[in-house]
């Protein structure tokens, strides 16, 4: 059932051997965030089944696709879809499985950390206008190889909170004591491969450059520790498998999207102090 639903969702033939080959970090998706969005789906979009919901997706993955057009075209997709309301939680649903990221605000959708409206415009150029808010200047200060997960953690006692909202990546909460990583890197690897219009290929590489400079593959304590959070939690394995950044790489200045994070993070990381010598 989930090799059909990724099939259908991506436009192309995934064989069960690819399947099985990606089958740990997929069944993450699903397991926190596929399923976790439609297993309350009662109320308003109870009739609603697979096959429709994601013929319903397929109207977002053209980039003009306002939200009025997509809207207007709900009904003739998924006929037991009448109200309004029943319409725009489809829709909504539909952006959220797609994008990854908590899109609307909705009873019988879950909703976690941070979440955007869509109710104009094309999802994609909702979802550009969030990436591009930036007060912060980035800079083109070095980021140091120290600075990673198992560091943040360790050293700067910066607890380390695992998303599924996209929108969450390396977002600081409480106080600047957590952050929060989003790890579904196999799934992202899809919208890679079909050059996703909703989630641009730049974007997306540049998600990947954050867990290559939060989880390096060429540190042995780094993926040890990693190991055991997959081990406790069920993350997806492939987000601490995109290599290292070499010295040129670790320049604030080449994060287009994440670099304000990073910089916020970083200043959290340079402030503290470590609890033992140690």
């Amino acid at each position: 059932m989930r090799l059909e639903i990724l099939n259908n969702m991506f436009n192309f033939q995934m064989t069960e051997n690819n399947y099985r080959s990606m089958e740990k970090g997929l069944e993450s998706y699903f397991i926190h965030w596929y399923e976790e969005q439609c297993s309350d789906r009662t109320g308003p979009i109870a009739k609603l089944n697979h096959k429709e919901l994601l013929e319903i997706v397929d109207l977002l993955k053209d980039p003009l696709m306002t939200y009025d057009i997509a809207k207007a075209k709900v009904p003739q997709t998924a006929s037991a879809l009448k109200t309004d309301l029943e319409i725009e939680s489809g829709l909504v649903l539909a952006a959220r499985i797609w994008s990854i990221s908590s899109i609307g605000s909705l009873k019988q959708c879950l909703s976690f950390g941070s979440n955007v409206d869509w109710n104009s415009g094309s999802l994609k150029d909702t979802l550009d206008a969030h990436y591009s808010l930036s007060s912060v200047t980035a800079g083109n200060a070095k980021i140091p190889k120290l600075f990673n997960a198992v560091n943040l953690h360790r050293i700067a006692g910066i607890k380390i909170c695992w998303t599924s909202n996209l929108l969450d990546h390396l977002q600081m909460t409480d106080d600047d004591k957590t952050v929060h990583i989003f790890h579904h890197a196999s799934f992202l690897k899809l919208h890679r491969r079909v050059e996703s219009h909703v989630l641009p290929k730049d974007f997306i590489e540049e998600t990947f450059n954050t867990l290559a400079l939060l989880l390096p593959q060429d540190n042995a304590t780094s993926k040890k520790w990693f190991q055991q959070q997959i081990k406790e939690l069920g993350l997806d394995p492939a987000a601490g498998c995109n290599g290292h950044l070499n010295t040129s790489s670790r320049r604030l200045e080449n994060f287009k999207y994440w670099g304000d994070k990073i910089s916020i993070l970083k200043q959290a990381f340079d402030d503290s102090e470590p609890k033992t010598v140690s």
